[in-house]
């Protein structure tokens, strides 16, 4: 939550930070996927206050999405594939007080993947364990995210 108290009548600007810890996942066209992964989201988030109607609601987002597979390549040969996704958004909102308790915020947001990489835990006759690490490339995504956000 944002740190910090105001109220509409004071006008004041705030700022915080804020984190969010979900589940996520990305289809990876596999029947039947449901694979999810832990997602940590943490950002800056603030009010700017122009007057008694009307506010600015910028938040810098980092956020790490992902995959999480666990699958079987012989009987005795498991991999644990996790793909990692690493954003930053920065959506731009307006922010209407039609109450001292209630308000809508509308507007934009763009985003940008910073780095994609996997992670890899292969078991053998779950004696042997083999982990690695790769970055991958960042053109086999899109990089760039945008859209309209509202609540």
């Amino acid at each position: 939550m944002c740190s910090g108290a105001t109220t509409i009548h004071a006008q004041k600007s705030i700022t915080g930070v804020k984190g969010r810890i979900d589940l996520s996942g990305l289809n990876s066209g596999q029947k039947g996927d449901k694979s999810f992964k832990l997602g940590v989201h943490a950002w800056i988030c603030g009010k700017i206050v122009f007057n008694l109607l009307l506010a600015h609601h910028p938040e810098p987002l980092y956020s790490l999405n992902g995959l999480k597979l666990d699958y079987a390549i012989l009987l005795s040969l498991r991999e644990k594939p996790i793909f990692n996704l690493h954003y930053v958004d920065l959506p731009l909102k307006l922010v209407f007080h039609l109450t001292s308790n209630f308000e809508i915020q509308v507007g934009m947001y763009s985003g940008c993947l910073l780095a994609a990489t996997t992670s890899t835990n292969v078991s053998v006759l779950d004696y042997f364990h083999i982990s690695f690490e790769n970055e991958l490339d960042r053109g086999a995504f899109c990089s760039w995210d945008y859209g309209i956000t509202g609540g």
